[in-house]
């Protein structure tokens, strides 16, 4: 059983090689990386992006080039479309795998006969100091009302944790085109269609916090998070009146400190009002888990 993992890269040469490698060295399993390069022709990144993956010079690896900027999910989705693999997963170009992660997912896959799995992860900064685990407390095999309550107050992410039976992927309707929550809604689409996911409770992949351009533009965040907390209020049904403050507590927590990184003191002043507005306790809690972030440029991928 071969497994894809789909790198859409943008601007990002020099750390490439290490996502490759962390894919190309994991024991155990057949794996194919699709590497999508979307850097505008002419750049100079789309001119080192090439020289990287010629040094690396392995037949496991199909390199594409996109003929024009397409943003992060038509990326990822010529990716998927151009792979071969029976298993498809998925990282980033500045992030990377740690030994085994493939083998015990697709282990966890195949023993359980999922459509879909997603693990925890473990976010470091630049200097390689693990910031943060990003676990979920969920059982194995947990119900779709149970993955939906969970995905709604606290996200089933990153992208990276993912790995998809490539047929169900590809019957989910890939990755909507989206400036911001690709990834969110690939899973809020998955636990609605009513997939088989399981979930892994080991964090075996590594998630980069550090300042530099994305292959998702910065400038969407805020607008992109709102419309998706617009979403995620819609389900009344599902969430306490209090999870629903708890929801905007995180929306306005997030867009202060985008808004404060940016210098946009006005606006992360105001931001931080209506977090502590919506819940207080919550505030302070998101304020006090995130203070090591105030070095890093962006909170969330």
């Amino acid at each position: 059983m071969k497994i894809s993992v789909i790198i859409p890269t943008y601007a990002r040469a020099q750390m490439l090689p290490r996502a490759i490698e962390s894919v190309l060295g994991q024991e155990g399993v057949d794996v194919e990386v699709v590497v999508v390069s979307d850097n505008p022709p002419e750049s100079p990144a789309r001119t080192e992006t090439r020289a990287q993956i010629e040094a690396i010079h392995d037949s496991r690896i199909v390199f594409l080039e996109n003929d024009k900027n397409m943003g992060g999910s038509l990326t990822r989705n010529r990716g998927i479309e151009a792979s071969t693999g029976d298993y498809i997963s998925f990282i980033d170009d500045d992030d990377f795998y740690l030994p085994g992660k493939l083998r015990e997912q697709l282990d966890f896959m195949v023993s359980g006969n999922f459509d879909m799995t997603f693990m925890d992860c473990e976010i470091r900064n630049s200097e390689g100091t693990t910031m943060d685990i990003r676990t979920h407390g969920l059982p194995g095999a947990p119900d779709n009302n149970t993955l939906l309550r969970a995905h709604l107050v606290s996200p089933l992410t990153p992208t990276m944790t993912y790995m998809f039976r490539r047929d169900a992927l590809f019957e989910l309707g890939l990755f909507e085109n989206r400036p911001v929550s690709q990834e969110y809604m690939l899973m809020l689409r998955a636990i609605n269609k009513g997939l088989k996911i399981g979930y892994l409770p080991r964090a075996l992949s590594v998630q980069i916090v550090h300042s530099g351009e994305r292959i998702s533009a910065g400038a969407n965040k805020i607008p992109g998070e709102k419309r998706l907390l617009e979403i995620k209020l819609g389900y009344k049904d599902v969430l306490s009146s209090k999870e629903r403050r708890m929801m905007k507590c995180r929306f306005y927590s997030m867009a202060f400190f985008v808004s404060f990184r940016q210098k946009k003191m006005l606006d992360a002043a105001g931001y931080a009002l209506c977090a502590f507005a919506a819940t207080p306790v919550g505030a302070v809690k998101i304020l006090l888990s995130k203070k090591g972030m105030f070095r890093a440029k962006e909170i969330d991928k």
